[in-house]
């Protein structure tokens, strides 16, 4: 199994992309069970980063608003 991550940041917007390739029959069924705990942990990382860039001064939008 081989995962990528590809992130695009445009502005105040980010795009986070998780591309899986299964090369054994095993990757899939271990991807079913990360997955889930994958898209739960990576939203709430980026808004994380989203408030501790806000804190230090590094806001996300030109009105100082978090998106």
């Amino acid at each position: 199994m081989a995962a990528h991550n590809v992130v695009a940041v445009e502005d105040t917007r980010v795009l986070w992309a998780t591309f899986v390739r299964f090369d054994r029959p095993a990757g899939r069924p271990l991807w079913a069970l990360a997955a889930p705990i994958h898209h739960r942990t990576v939203p709430r990382l980026l808004r994380r980063a989203a408030l501790d860039a806000a804190s230090a001064g590094e806001t996300t939008r030109g009105d100082g608003r978090l998106p």
